[in-house]
């Protein structure tokens, strides 16, 4: 079935022709019916999977023109997907006359609320600054009836918990609510049983999966050989268009300045950059003007790219879901694409974690490295304690990890104090920035998790997920 047949307006209809949108891609298929008949939906799906229409052409067909006040609230967990979303909405609504709005953070306060006597149908934003503008009075909510938590998994990895639930208090209660995620945990279903109304759950499996559309392989290579081998590289790939990830600012600086001198198509994205000159910069990444982007994790939601061919980790993320956005970029919807890693011996172990998480194992490329036994085995001395073989160990993750000032003795001290828990069922514990993984016996997992769920680490309670 064709969008041309589905129960839409003449200029929705015409907008999708225009921007080539003929048939709708399986979340679309699903979901849009189910917000047309006035459903609350809670929707599983993969990145790149076309979530964003599934929620903005319906929205777009129900909103009523005549009413100057915003009708549906659209939740983002960045500002560059936020731009997205707003971008998308526009195209698909350009002749229904709706006009949709992004607000985000570091802008200017007054100039939102004066944005908003412009009266937008549809606000996107992003939870810090949509919070603002309600609990300051300049965002009218008498007339919402439509809420979107877009990438919600991702609100809530971000930490815009609290966030969101003042917003939630904040807006009318009678209103339609459509949540959609990559994941799905716990605390996602808990927001769905309290905010949505008896929603109907659509669970998208990837009709190819992503180790299909994307091929991954990585090369070993010695961290201060990476610059030189990645010039190599990209001479013998050629993308057509690249985006090049690394873990730190100060990273993505340090080999822009010296891929600038190969290749002035060549240009920068991370936090620290002022907000007009990174969406210039996406603007000219999009319109063909660059072929390659060195970014921060900023890049690996919310920026949609057509044809671009290679996605390359510098470094391997810290976050295993930080990696599958990463990848996400490439080989979107009807495309394939080429994930590239450079592994260092640092990181291999890293690479064994992520290959367990995704479930199948890398293609290396090119001779292994020789690595020093000696460096490897101090590397991995994570825990105080050893490994019992008899106990079957399964993984848990703790969203804290060094930038929290955690050690992995803390954190065994910790788990070894709740009840009917000892030291025997702790394994290894591996702490990286943002996250701490950790191996416990499986049949005490549960408790484990419950337990950490409440308590304190150095003052604060972190969430936890079932690895």
């Amino acid at each position: 079935m064709k969008f041309k047949e589905y129960d839409l307006k003449n200029e929705i209809k015409r907008a999708l022709s225009e921007l080539k949108i003929i048939e709708p891609l399986k979340v679309q298929e699903e979901v849009i019916p189910l917000i047309l008949k006035g459903r609350d939906v809670v929707v599983k799906s993969s990145t790149g999977s076309g979530k964003t229409a599934a929620f903005s052409i319906p929205i777009s067909n129900m909103i009523t023109l005549e009413d100057n006040y915003p009708q549906a609230i659209v939740i983002a967990p960045t500002r560059e997907l936020a731009l997205q979303i707003n971008e998308d909405i526009k195209n698909i609504g350009r002749y229904v006359g709706i006009k949709s709005m992004a607000f985000f953070g570091k802008t200017m306060i007054k100039d939102n609320r004066e944005d908003l006597k412009k009266y937008p149908h549809i606000v996107v934003a992003t939870p810090g600054r949509l919070k603002d503008l309600l609990e300051r009075k300049f965002l009218k909510t008498s007339n919402v009836k439509y809420l979107v938590l877009d990438e919600a998994d991702e609100l809530l990895n971000l930490g815009f918990k609290e966030q969101l639930d003042t917003i939630f208090s904040l807006l009318p209660k009678e209103r339609k609510t459509y949540l959609f995620s990559a994941t799905m945990d716990r605390d996602l279903e808990k927001i769905a049983e309290n905010e949505l109304m008896d929603p109907i759950k659509v669970d998208i499996k990837p009709e190819l999966d992503i180790h299909k559309k994307i091929h991954q392989i990585y090369y070993e290579v010695d961290e201060h050989k990476k610059l030189d081998f990645l010039r190599k590289m990209l001479d013998y790939e050629q993308p057509t268009k690249c985006i090049i990830f690394a873990n730190t600012q100060n990273k993505v600086d340090s080999i822009f300045k010296i891929m600038r001198k190969w290749n002035d198509e060549t240009a920068v994205l991370h936090g620290g950059i002022e907000q007009f000159e990174r969406m210039r910069t996406i603007s000219k990444f999009k319109r063909g003007e660059l072929k390659y982007l060195i970014a921060t994790d900023l890049a690996s939601r919310g920026l949609h790219v057509r044809n671009l061919s290679h996605v390359i980790n510098f470094n391997l993320p810290f976050e295993f879901e930080s990696y599958v956005h990463r990848i996400g970029r490439t080989g979107r919807v009807n495309e394939t694409g080429i994930a590239i890693n450079l592994c260092s011996y640092k990181e291999r172990e890293r690479l064994k974690e992520l290959e367990e998480y995704l479930g199948y194992t890398m293609e290396r490329i090119g001779p292994k490295r020789r690595t020093n036994p000696k460096k490897e085995l101090n590397n991995n001395k994570n825990t105080r304690f050893k490994i019992n073989k008899k106990i079957k160990y399964g993984k848990i993750k703790l969203f804290a990890g060094r930038k929290s000032n955690l050690k992995a003795g803390t954190i065994s001290s910790i788990i070894a104090k709740i009840k009917d828990v000892d030291k025997n069922d702790i394994g290894k514990i591996v702490l990286y920035d943002d996250y701490t993984m950790i191996e416990v016996n499986e049949k005490k997992k549960v408790v484990i998790m419950s337990a950490l769920k409440k308590i304190k680490i150095k003052g604060k309670v972190y969430r936890v997920k079932n690895m």
